[in-house]
């Protein structure tokens, strides 16, 4: 199986939309046809993303369905991306979409683990692709779960923070505090107080991934008790952190994805995040190799989880400050890389 990673997503939607319970199936339209139930169907082979996040992020789940439908062109497969809002829904949109007999169903994060798993179980045929995910012990022989080590990550945006602020607290907002973001925020400190143990490092939680405007409410929280960088690590919610920033002169974020160096240039740092759509394009040939019989993938800074810096500084007057905190913060990257910095991995906030 060969793959072009050099075409871009050219996003051929089919624009409908079949409402089925608390569930919206938008289906892609990548080579195949579209069967009567608004799916679509390809005899080479189908690949649907199931998701519980609202897509039109600009990030984590846009970046998904981007590889998705970048396998299905690729490969003459079709592509649908399924929303599931509900999770008491999780499992039954999970096995109707079983039920419909794709080749390959990609999911991500934690709060589908119990369904996905269950499914994965009951339809060995299929081959199933959970990404943000722990390993599962025994292995299921038809599902690959993958880890990516963002808490490292954290540490070097925690490290770009507490170099640039000039307040001498930072801080960071969390979609909830379930295991990996409370890592993610104990590395985020870790770092900031390395350059200074006398920083301050808080963080707020929205409580969810979609609502933007509890996210903003948080983080004007934050940058009211004098944080003048925070970090954004609550998925869709983001938005309403990238709008508190631009509320006011003198504050910065570090985004979570690649849409705050369009949406807010005057604000952002640098951007760090998973390319999902990537991970896609890696993990698919992975489960259709002969032989796979399941198994985990840890995956550590590198192509997939990176921390992106714009070409220049936000704005002209912390142009200096950049510089060095971003020197800083690509200095300990390769630290981290080459094992020199042990990041701590703490999976709850006392």
């Amino acid at each position: 199986m060969t793959l072009s990673r050099s075409r871009r997503l050219l996003h051929k939607l089919c624009l409908f939309a079949v409402v089925t319970g608390a569930a919206v199936v938008v289906s892609a339209c990548s080579p195949g046809s579209t069967d009567t139930d608004g799916g679509a169907t390809n005899d080479n082979g189908t690949i649907v993303l199931v998701h519980d996040q609202q897509a039109g992020d600009g990030g984590v789940i846009d970046s998904q369905i981007e590889g998705v439908e970048q396998i299905a062109e690729d490969e003459e497969w079709s592509s649908q991306a399924v929303y599931v809002a509900d999770s008491a829904n999780y499992e039954s949109s999970l096995r109707n979409v079983a039920d419909s007999g794709p080749t390959v169903i990609v999911t991500s994060f934690y709060r589908i683990t119990d369904a996905f798993n269950s499914v994965a179980e009951e339809y060995p045929d299929i081959k199933f692709i959970h990404l943000y995910a722990d390993p599962v012990e025994p292995a299921i022989p038809n599902l690959l779960t993958v880890s990516y080590d963002s808490y490292k990550l954290m540490y070097a945006s925690g490290v770009l923070a507490g170099t640039f602020t000039e307040t001498g607290k930072v801080g960071i907002v969390l979609g909830d505090t379930q295991p990996l973001l409370a890592a993610e925020y104990n590395a985020f400190a870790a770092g900031a107080t390395s350059v200074d143990p006398s920083i301050e490092v808080t963080y707020g939680v929205v409580g969810n991934f979609d609502d933007a405007t509890k996210a903003q409410e948080v983080a004007e929280q934050l940058y009211s008790s004098g944080v003048d960088v925070i970090q954004a690590d609550a998925g869709g919610a983001d938005a309403g952190t990238i709008a508190a920033s631009q509320a006011t002169p003198g504050r910065f974020i570090i985004g979570y994805g690649l849409g705050p160096l369009t949406s807010a240039p005057d604000q952002t740092l640098a951007v760090s995040g998973l390319e999902f759509s990537a991970s896609v394009l890696e993990t698919v040939p992975m489960v259709l190799e002969d032989g796979f019989a399941g198994g985990h993938l840890s995956t550590g800074i590198g192509d997939v989880l990176s921390l992106t810096f714009p070409d220049s500084a936000p704005v002209d007057d912390v142009a200096d400050r950049w510089e060095a905190a971003k020197s800083a913060t690509e200095a300990v990257i390769t630290e981290i890389n080459d094992g020199t910095v042990d990041v701590p991995f703490v999976t709850s906030i006392n």
